[in-house]
């Protein structure tokens, strides 16, 4: 499972997963390795334009050998919402 680049490099938003089951990622991680099952994911999500950065609880089941990707519902302005997606 993988979410954006820590540093952004100009990208009008940023996703940034900071836990998973509670458990917390490093500022340097963009991916993590998961078993197969139910996970919670803790992910901040921050546009650019406006420096607003909202906090998200994502819930999913992952499947086995799956591969995953956070992507950001977002405007210009604000972040909607955040989603895992099949890669």
């Amino acid at each position: 499972m993988r979410a954006d680049p820590v540093v952004s490099a100009g990208l009008p938003v940023q996703l940034r997963l900071r836990q998973v089951d509670g458990r917390e990622i490093g500022l340097s991680s963009s991916a993590v390795e998961l078993a197969p099952g139910a996970h919670t994911f803790l992910v901040d999500c921050r546009v650019e334009e406006s420096g607003a950065v909202n906090r998200f609880v994502v819930e999913e089941e992952l499947e086995p050998g799956g591969r995953y990707r956070l992507v950001a519902n977002a405007s210009a302005r604000n972040c909607e919402a955040v989603e895992l997606i099949a890669d």
